[in-house]
């Protein structure tokens, strides 16, 4: 798998000049989902230019979701041609890649239309990522989370 895996990110270096866009690129063994097991995250890396910077000491309640447009195996400027033009683009390392976002909400919904309308027609293969107090976590769990608390919210 793991030679499969490695033989795939190289051909999509050389195709695209550098940028890795294929979501399932992740080295990280899959699960079934009927199995919730914990996974201990990644240490993560954001860029100067991040949409929401953790602070040090702050502990934001909700999830952040973002839209992953691609990854590389080296850092790239934020200005760089494969970013398309786009300006609220943040980076986070996983795995030895650099990851690619783009925007910040606590609002899957927002970014969910945000991910369909905007980033699906420039990059392809666009996915949702989420994040807690600086972590990637699981996005099913993150989407639970949102709509725990969208649903206390409408009964308050």
């Amino acid at each position: 798998y793991h030679a499969f895996l490695t033989y795939k990110q190289e051909q999509e270096i050389r195709r695209t000049g550098g940028a890795v866009t294929d979501k399932n690129s992740v080295d990280v063994p899959t699960r079934p989902a009927s199995q919730p097991t914990a996974v201990p995250a990644p240490k993560q890396e954001q860029s100067a230019t991040s949409a929401v910077a953790p602070q040090k000491g702050a502990q934001h309640p909700l999830p952040i979701f973002k839209i992953q447009l691609l990854s590389s195996p080296t850092q790239i400027s934020t200005n760089d041609r494969r970013l398309k033009g786009l300006k609220e683009v943040s980076f986070y390392r996983e795995n030895g890649l650099y990851k690619y976002t783009y925007g910040a909400s606590t609002d899957y919904n927002r970014m969910l239309r945000i991910r369909n309308e905007k980033i699906l027609p420039l990059f392809k293969d666009a996915f949702m990522v989420a994040f807690k107090n600086g972590r990637k976590m699981d996005l099913q769990t993150a989407i639970d989370e949102f709509n725990e608390q969208t649903n206390d919210n409408e009964h308050d």
